[in-house]
């Protein structure tokens, strides 16, 4: 389903698992540019290849409490 979003940004939070990461893959691969933000580094770190390799980019990742 082509939702239109290519060049569109979206905000993630609790991006670094659970349904919060599959938004965030699930809107890359619609060619939204993401920013993921979460409390675990770590989880961001390895959600931010998956996004490159999703799509739409660049996008940003943000370890914020």
């Amino acid at each position: 389903m082509d939702l239109d979003l290519a060049g569109r940004c979206a905000l993630i939070s609790g991006a670094s698992r659970g349904i919060g990461r599959a938004i965030a893959l699930g809107l890359a691969r619609q060619g939204c540019r993401i920013a993921a933000i979460a409390r675990g580094s770590e989880g961001l770190a390895a959600l931010a290849p998956e996004l490159d390799a999703a799509g739409g980019g660049p996008h940003a990742t943000i370890a914020a409490d």
